[in-house]
């Protein structure tokens, strides 16, 4: 939950983190942003009306700063050979002016340009500078973001690039939105909570990630906090899960056990249609499949723990 151009939405981040798990099984390579936010004590009679969906308009721009990182762990045991353990690590840090090209009638930007002052990576091999100051991006998204088309002057950028954008920010328009997971229709005080929707996030999941899961989560408002001369909402969101099944695993592969939990808080004007100034994020998944036995191997598994998260504030420029 960041600005509607490039949402920090649990739901779009455990989209992401069980496609990535998917991928893997089949082979395929692998703070809080308003510190200093003046907090104002909660009011008994004060209720608000509460949009975590904030839409986007074309031609709004706005200065976005993330950092996000993703971990990822892998422990095989398959084909009567040795367990190999493999773990991967990218941080990625992201500063920009973005603006909104195209809109979908929910609102939900289609497609925006990010014209970069800093894109860096931190992985194995070190640090790196991905695209330099001036460089323009231009992301077209798609309900998955596997089939977004991200490219520069025109040419699709290298897959290092591409990767790194997809920890920071979001790369597919797919899938309900916020507020039809975790908002509410009803005026809330501060302190107030209440549950998500689950069944409308669990239909979600599988109609986007083709993950089956149990979830279960809440909304909460904790306060009411000024942010760049803004009266904001601080709303704080969390989402547990047990999965059962995924499709995109490889043939006769079932899940012997699966947990994710997502954690999320933001600050949201008070006026519901101004974008969210910052919000964090943080997710866990852990996967343990059963893969076909083979005739080298009556017994083949896979554990992978995906960890990512990000970090984001924006600044709104206009038009």
């Amino acid at each position: 939950m960041k600005p509607s151009t490039a949402p920090l939405r649990p739901s779009s981040l455990l989209r992401g983190a069980a496609l990535a798990v998917a991928f893997a099984l089949a082979g395929v390579p692998l703070s809080y942003g308003h510190r200093g936010a003046a907090q104002t004590p909660p009011g008994a009679a004060s209720t608000y009306e509460v949009r975590l969906h904030r839409p986007a308009r074309v031609g709004q721009r706005a200065r976005v700063t993330v950092e996000g990182h993703k971990q990822q762990t892998m422990h095989i045991s398959a084909n009567g050979r040795p367990p190999v353990d493999r773990e991967e690590n990218l941080r990625v840090r992201l500063r920009a002016v973005e603006r909104v090209l195209t809109v979908s009638p929910e609102g939900k930007s289609l497609s925006s340009e990010y014209t970069i002052e800093r894109l860096e990576a931190d992985d194995a091999t070190g640090s790196h500078v991905l695209l330099r100051p001036g460089q323009v991006v231009t992301v077209t998204r798609a309900p998955r973001g596997a089939e977004a088309r991200v490219t520069v002057a025109g040419r699709p950028v290298d897959r290092p690039v591409r990767e790194a954008l997809s920890v920071v920010i979001s790369l597919s328009i797919g899938g309900v939105d916020d507020d039809q997971v975790f908002g509410t229709t009803q005026r809330q005080a501060v302190g107030a909570a209440w549950p998500l929707n689950a069944e409308v996030a669990q239909r979600d999941l599988l109609h986007t990630a083709n993950v089956t899961a149990t979830l279960s989560g809440q909304t909460r408002i904790h306060g009411v906090a000024t942010v760049q001369r803004t009266p904001c909402l601080d709303v704080s969101a969390e989402m547990n899960g047990t999965i059962t099944a995924m499709a995109d695993l490889p043939p006769r592969s079932s899940v012997r056990s699966g947990t994710m939990h997502v954690t999320m808080r933001g600050m949201f004007p008070v006026a519901p249609t101004t974008p969210s100034l910052s919000s964090t994020m943080e997710m866990t998944m852990d996967m343990h499949v059963d893969l076909p036995p083979t005739a080298a191997s009556e017994h083949n598994e896979i554990r992978i723990t995906v960890r990512e998260g990000k970090t984001g504030t924006v600044t709104p420029l206009g038009r």
